[in-house]
């Protein structure tokens, strides 16, 4: 077995490069790199092997921590496993409660689209109810910049149901859900990751 390297690169939610950095990892070895360097924000990491032969495992875990008596206090943590963009169709559930007056404000969504290119991909987004009727200003239409991430379609999200992406260019988008219900005191009761799939 040998050593295999390659550049990991962190981008930010408008697609600015926040900092690439090489590595070399000895065969069955493993490499943590932290984002807490970048603050609060969304984006994504991208990792590009020196050897398109080589074999990587790649995740992205989400540690959370209530503090509470500003103590560090763990509360609950979510790994995505990392994969190639796509052009291809994927879909994703979605279950969240309804829009109404007395809405859980104790249940959030979050819909994560990213653009794994170096250039501007159009994205195509159907959202679909329960009943599989299209909803209200389905489908929208995104003009998403290289590298850059948006979570903006998570606002219009309610019940029950299942959203389709597509993109107008070849490995281009990878797609997350994220829910995450809390306690009356804001502790996490649960939470899950889901990875947009074909």
């Amino acid at each position: 077995a040998t050593n295999q390297s390659g550049t990991l690169t962190f981008y930010d939610g408008s697609g600015a490069k926040l900092k690439s950095q090489k590595l070399t990892l000895k065969s069955g070895a493993r490499a943590d790199i932290s984002a807490h360097q970048f603050g609060s924000l969304i984006g994504f990491a991208e990792w590009i092997p020196s050897s398109m032969s080589s074999r990587f495992q790649m995740r992205n875990v989400h540690y959370f921590y209530d503090n509470a008596l500003a103590n560090p206090s763990f509360d609950a943590a979510f790994q995505v496993e990392a994969i190639k963009g796509t052009g291809e169709q994927v879909v994703v559930p979605y279950d969240l409660a309804p829009f109404s007056s007395t809405r859980d404000p104790l249940e959030r969504g979050r819909l994560l689209l990213s653009n794994t290119t170096n250039g501007t991909v159009k994205l195509t987004v159907n959202i679909y109810g329960a009943n599989g009727s299209l909803s209200s200003g389905s489908p929208l239409s995104l003009n998403l910049p290289a590298h850059a991430t948006t979570s903006e379609i998570g606002a219009v999200l309610a019940g029950t149901g299942i959203i389709t992406i597509d993109s107008n260019t070849s490995s281009s988008v990878i797609v997350t859900f994220t829910k995450v219900r809390l306690t009356s005191t804001y502790h996490i009761q649960n939470l899950y990751s889901l990875l947009a799939a074909q």
